[in-house]
């Protein structure tokens, strides 16, 4: 009888580090490293103009509002997937909720000087997640970080 309550003890005490050991883990952090968001090209302003509008039709980024003459792209990157948004954003899920979709709203401006044209990318993203344990789901949006994914994809489309 002795025998089983050592064994016992012993079977607790190592749940017990177990479970202080796991409580004391914490989530990885999620590093972004710095990026531009800036490049100049020595190449004419329509060439590098089709091209940013190229790329951003292909990257399923709408565009709200387009000057062509000012140098101006406004965005309006509703429902972006899931898969872009996770390669955009730097984000946590919290718990008990899901991603959704996300949403890359900013401007694109577009600069020629004197044969050097300087593109600047100005963005935000935001993430949608659901509440899954809620009935009826419950949708809600957070600002996210860039991990500067777009931005060097965005500036690289014309070089």
């Amino acid at each position: 009888m002795k025998f089983l309550t050592k064994k016992t003890n012993l079977l607790a005490l190592a749940l017990i580090t177990v479970l202080t050991l796991s409580g004391c883990a914490s989530a990885p952090v999620i590093e972004v490293l710095p990026f531009d968001k800036s490049a100049t090209v020595e190449k004419s302003y329509d060439e590098v103009w089709s091209s940013l509008i190229r790329f951003l039709s292909t990257n399923d980024v709408s565009i709200a509002t387009i000057e062509k003459e000012s140098g101006l792209i406004a965005l309006r990157g509703e429902n972006l997937s899931r898969e872009l948004i996770t390669e955009y954003c730097s984000f946590k899920v919290p718990f008990l909720n899901s991603l959704s979709s996300g949403k890359a709203t900013g401007s694109i401006v577009v600069v020629d000087d004197d044969g050097f044209v300087t593109v600047n990318a100005n963005l935000r993203f935001q993430t949608t997640f659901v509440n899954t344990m809620a009935n009826p789901p419950q949708y809600y949006t957070r600002e996210c970080e860039s991990r500067g994914a777009f931005e060097t994809a965005l500036l690289g489309s014309f070089q």
